[in-house]
């Protein structure tokens, strides 16, 4: 849901997801990769879907950026570890 959210706002987003989750929490979103917006513009081309303008308007996700937020969080204490693992491309499996 995370690319569903204006990329301003989305390291806060992601702070109120971990500040009221109880045990854990899980981002599962399309990485901002070429392979994904290619698929993605694919798609759009037959469908007005929605959903993908707003992937459009928003941008996709930066795993980095999340990577480096879970670093900081860490440091300061807020969270005690976390794992990140990586499904590249599933748009592009999924769409094509």
């Amino acid at each position: 849901m995370m690319e569903h959210v204006p990329q301003s706002i989305r390291m806060k987003v992601l702070r109120e997801f971990i500040r009221v989750a109880r045990h854990a929490v899980i981002i599962i979103a399309p990485q901002d990769t070429a392979e994904n917006k290619q698929a993605e513009e694919m798609v759009l081309k037959h469908e007005n879907n929605r959903f993908l303008i707003e992937h459009r308007q928003h941008g996709l996700v930066d795993f980095n950026q999340i990577i480096n937020e879970l670093n900081e969080l860490q440091k300061q204490g807020e969270i005690k570890s976390y794992r990140v693992h990586k499904l590249d491309n599933l748009l592009t499996r999924v769409c094509v």
